[in-house]
């Protein structure tokens, strides 16, 4: 009994347990934000002598507002990470083009109300943060399953057969 709760990663691959899909949302809501910052701060030239905080707080909780439901209902969150294959990398770049789409549609109807930014600014904000947002999400994922099938063979002792097909 001792022995088994020193090592808490084995027990985890043994009894095969996840990551809860709670987790796995808020991880991903965390890196659509940290995105969005980033996009803006390129975009805006990391000038933040000049950079509106309340407008950038607005425009990213909004854009944050928007990608929750996208992301829950894209069903990102409900995969197993260790199980990551390219339609979850499809989903997750269709997940992206969905919500910045929404989040343009949004700022033309009523957002640029609460949004006071130039709307060439924000598109290009949007342009940016796709690609910065879609290759975190895909690398969070394929970490996840390298860090997984690495600690298997570690600690599980399973041998792997890598078979070329061509």
């Amino acid at each position: 009994m001792l022995k088994s709760n020193l090592n808490p990663v084995k027990n985890f691959l043994k009894n095969d347990r996840h990551i809860h899909p709670l987790v796995i949302l808020s991880v991903d809501i965390l890196i659509v934000f940290t995105s969005f910052s980033l996009a803006f701060l390129i975009i805006g030239g990391f000038g933040f002598d000049q950079m509106e905080f309340v407008q950038y707080l607005t425009a990213t909780a909004c854009f944050c507002a928007i990608a929750l439901p996208v992301v829950y209902f894209f069903k990102l969150h409900t995969g197993l990470l260790r199980y990551s294959n390219t339609i979850d990398l499809f989903n997750i770049l269709a997940a992206t083009l969905t919500f910045s789409l929404l989040y343009i549609l949004f700022y033309y109807s009523l957002g640029h109300y609460w949004i006071a930014l130039n709307a060439k600014f924000l598109m290009l904000v949007l342009l940016v943060n796709f690609f910065i947002n879609s290759t975190l999400l895909i690398a969070l994922r394929l970490l996840a399953k390298s860090t997984y099938l690495i600690l298997v063979s570690k600690f599980m002792n399973k041998a792997q057969h890598k078979v070329l097909i061509y």
